[in-house]
C-alpha cells in the first residue's frame, strides 16, 4: 500500500505534537503530502465559559500557530504540506476532510484523557477508528516516554 495523501489532526496538545513527528516522518517516507489539519471543537469553548467572539478569534490564533508549527517540521523533512482548518465537531469534520482530500492513512495523538473525559467528550481518535473508511495511526501519549 502507497500512501500519497496523510492527514493529521492537531489541536496543538503534547500528544498532538508527539504525533506530528510520525506523521512528518511517514510522509517523508512514503514521499507523501501532508496535510494538517486543525478543528476548533465549539462545544468545548462554550464549556470552558469564554463568549464566542473572542473564543473564535483565540482559536484562530491557536490554529496559524499549530499549522505553522506543523508546516515547519514538513519544510524541515522536505515534505509537502497544506493545512485546514474548521469549527464543529472534531471527528466529523477530520473525516469529511479525509473523503475530500482522499487520505490514505490518518495519523492522530491520543491523550488517554481517562474513562471521565471519555464518558463527558469522547473520544475523537476512537470515534475515527470507528467511522473512518482508511487506516487510522494513533500515536499513544505513553510512547513520548520511548522517544
Amino acid at each position: 500500500m502507497a500512501y500519497a495523501t496523510i492527514l493529521h489532526p492537531n489541536d496543538g496538545s503534547p500528544a498532538a505534537a508527539l504525533a506530528t513527528t510520525h506523521a512528518v516522518a511517514l510522509a517523508r517516507l512514503a514521499g507523501a503530502r501532508l496535510i494538517g489539519v486543525y478543528v476548533s471543537d465549539e462545544r468545548m469553548l462554550f464549556q470552558i465559559g469564554i463568549h464566542r467572539g473572542k473564543a473564535e478569534q483565540e482559536m484562530s490564533a491557536e490554529a496559524q500557530q499549530v499549522l505553522d508549527g506543523m508546516a515547519a517540521a514538513a519544510a524541515e523533512a522536505g515534505v509537502p504540506f497544506e493545512r485546514r482548518t474548521a469549527s464543529g465537531k472534531p471527528a466529523d469534520l477530520i473525516l469529511s476532510f479525509a473523503e475530500a482530500d482522499k487520505a490514505d492513512v490518518i495519523v492522530i495523538g491520543s491523550h488517554g484523557g481517562g474513562a471521565l473525559e471519555h464518558l463527558l467528550v469522547g473520544s475523537v481518535a476512537e470515534s475515527l477508528i470507528r467511522s473512518a473508511s482508511v487506516p487510522v495511526l494513533v500515536v499513544p501519549w505513553r510512547s513520548r516516554l520511548s522517544t
